[in-house]
């Protein structure tokens, strides 16, 4: 009987030992069967502190070869910083592969996706001087403290080197593919929010850092790639000597997946800092990496050193492989309108615990210029005990991040900045001389020109009027005969613009036009039309933000509030693709509920219901309910796109103007003439 007992114990040891080593989330994936893609996690020893980094990494490089030999398949991908391989197989033999002798763990190489990126509108160089000012970065510069002879990682969607901005920033650069291959490259940016988070890292006149230089690595092409893709690029910024790493991505929850990593960058030497999410402001909010013991994991405050509503708080509670709760985030850094660089040479406005982020990596390298080769954990704890307590620790961490204190912690000391020279005057506002306004709402009643040429008459501009339901379409001569065309949809959500409208408006910009299109529903009707991307350079998001407020471009504005038509129903979520920028950002102060909502159109939501719409939204994807990485800047997408097309500019806005306030709409709509006319 006791040897059965013995046997059964035996069984039981091993079952919970096995389960253990498979992740939860992949064993729900295992179910399903067909093949999967798993990262093997190996045992493996902590590396000792204070060794030489190329030892150290050949080491595990040796180490790892020694495993790979215990595997009865074929690993795709090996990576030395957390002693991991990268497999496929059937989904059947993972539960043997994890009884290998020496696994650790297994879990899914599983899909990461860029959030949609809040921008809070389109802005002039110069940056966010309250932001810098906040950390004391101006005092480390005018000690001459300003970055030099330091690398900085920066894991993003790429970054557009020929920006004025990060033009010579640049010091390495490569595009990571989904199993992990570094493959160095021409830079790039793949999207928007790694221009910006370069920026804020080492722009000129935006920048903390001016004088670091920037191993950049493309891992999230076009918003999405692999967790495999991430690790890679974590290991090819470190074997390119860098002192410390700017990590804007996470996953919201515990994930030990990144646990091995986040100890083996900071045993590497390397001052790793990681946005701790934007999913708050509900308690135990926080993200992975972010919110692992060992990281330093930064939230965000506003002009005021208030924590945003955004920033995620504590606790963690962390099952394993920690079993302990955790007060986060550590620090907190200015992350809400900042002002950085954008694809294409512009600059705009982001929120998010990703900016938050690189202003402290920025900051680490100011601190490694004064005292070079102090110790990452030494760093680490200098920016801790000098920050600037902002109250609850579990939504501010130890505080505002303070540079000439945290200096001071090192033995250095600061100096006063220079004064600020008085700002140059402001640039006259731009008009077109004549506007031809096209009302193309269907003919539905309210009517929206009368409010559209109610701003163009307080603004002092001519105009004529095109109405579409008796005048027919827009002949392209007649375009011709105006700089400027402002073509309104209204409530229209069928038949916007007709091809007819796309073909001559395409020629109009081509010959030097400028347009402005405003509609709630132009995404919804046509958003897969080659004119929507490639013309409006446009990509729809949602076919409703799920908000009415947008900032950027001169102020905030609210929709449907005031003396504005009350007609907006799906005001769109858009984002630029290449070669155009965002304008305005939807906000989570404007959030709606969907049971606040009321269509008064019920032919519309019949329609809506069936999917009729030709507009596929990227965010719309019902098969993909997997936690995703996610880039921690805000994510509810733009309510505007600039682009340039032929030799013409286009101003795309996802809403209906007319539901605008009218000194909103003013303002608005000379912002907009600024824009496409200077």
């Amino acid at each position: 009987m006791r040897w059965i007992i013995a046997v059964l114990t035996l069984l039981g040891a091993l079952t919970w030992a096995q389960s253990t080593k498979v992740d939860e989330k992949l064993k729900s994936r295992l179910s399903q069967g067909g093949t999967v893609e798993v990262i093997v996690e190996m045992e493996g020893p902590k590396l000792p502190p204070g060794q030489v980094r190329q030892i150290l990494i050949r080491s595990l490089r040796e180490q790892l070869q020694q495993k790979k030999v215990r595997l009865k398949v074929k690993p795709i991908k090996d990576f030395w910083i957390n002693q991991a391989f990268l497999v496929r197989l059937p989904a059947s033999q993972v539960d043997e592969l994890a009884n290998t002798p020496g696994v650790a763990r297994v879990y899914e190489n599983r899909r990461v996706q860029l959030p949609r990126v809040q921008v809070q509108g389109a802005a002039s160089p110069g940056g966010s001087q309250w932001a810098l000012e906040r950390i004391g970065a101006p005092q480390l510069w005018a000690a001459g403290f300003r970055g030099q002879g330091v690398r900085i990682g920066h894991l993003d969607t790429g970054v557009d080197a020929s920006h004025p901005a990060l033009t010579g920033k640049i010091a390495a650069f490569a595009t990571i593919d989904a199993d992990g291959n570094a493959t160095p490259s021409s830079p790039r940016d793949s999207g928007e929010h790694g221009t910006h988070t370069a920026g804020l890292l080492v722009g000129n006149q935006v920048g903390v850092a001016p004088d670091a230089r920037l191993v950049s690595a493309l891992v999230l092409p076009e918003g999405g790639g692999t967790l495999a893709q991430v690790i890679g690029g974590i290991e090819w910024v470190i074997e390119q000597n860098v002192q410390v790493l700017s990590l804007s991505l996470g996953l919201p929850g515990t994930w030990p997946e990144f646990a091995r990593i986040v100890e083996q960058v900071e045993a590497l030497g390397v001052v790793g800092v990681y946005a701790i999410g934007n999913f708050g402001p509900g308690p135990e909010s926080t993200g992975s990496p972010g919110n692992l013991p060992g990281a330093l994991g930064i939230g965000a405050t506003d002009q005021n050193d208030q924590v945003a509503s955004f920033s995620s708080r504590g606790p963690v509670r962390w099952g394993y492989p920690y079993n302990t709760t955790l007060t986060k985030p550590d620090l907190v850094a200015p992350g809400v309108d900042l002002v950085s660089a954008a694809p294409g040479g512009g600059y705009q406005s982001m929120s998010g615990t990703s900016m938050s982020t690189p202003l402290v990596a920025g900051g680490v390298a100011l601190l490694l210029s004064a005292k070079p080769g102090t110790p990452a954990a030494t760093l680490e704890q200098a920016l801790l005990n000098g920050a600037k307590p902002l109250g609850d620790p579990n939504s501010a961490g130890r505080g505002l991040v303070n540079l000439p204190s945290a200096l001071a912690r090192l033995g250095g000391q600061a100096a006063q900045p220079a004064p600020t020279p008085p700002p140059a005057p402001a640039p006259q506002p731009t008009k077109p001389t004549k506007v031809l306004l096209v009302d193309d709402d269907a003919g539905f009643s309210p009517d929206t020109s009368p409010y559209l040429e109610a701003t163009l008459k307080a603004l002092g501009v001519a105009y004529d009027r095109h109405e579409v339901v008796r005048q027919g379409t827009v002949p392209l001569d007649k375009l011709r005969g105006y700089p400027l065309v402002l073509w309104i949809l209204g409530e229209a959500w069928s038949d916007t613009l007709s091809p007819t409208d796309q073909q001559n408006l395409r020629a109009y910009l081509q010959g030097g036009g400028r347009l402005i299109v405003s509609g709630q529903d132009l995404g919804y009707d046509i958003g897969d039309t080659p004119f929507y991307r490639e013309v409006l350079k446009a990509e729809l998001v949602a076919d409703d933000s799920g908000s009415r407020s947008l900032s950027g471009l001169g102020g905030t504005y609210t929709l449907n509030t005031g003396d504005g038509l009350p007609d907006q129903y799906y005001p769109s979520s858009v984002q630029p693709l290449s070669g155009a920028e965002a304008l305005l950002g939807w906000t989570t102060a404007g959030a709606v509920s969907a049971q606040n909502v009321v269509d008064s159109r019920p032919e519309r939501v019949k329609e809506k219901n069936q999917g009729k719409g030709k507009g596929k939204a990227k965010g719309n994807d019902k098969n993909n309910n997997q936690p995703q990485v996610q880039a921690q800047s805000v994510a509810q997408g733009a309510g505007g796109v600039l682009a340039s097309f032929g030799a013409g500019r286009v101003a795309y806005l996802s809403f209906g103007l007319e539901a605008l306030p009218s000194a909103e709409r003013s303002r608005l709509l000379q912002e907009l003439f600024n824009r496409l006319l200077r």
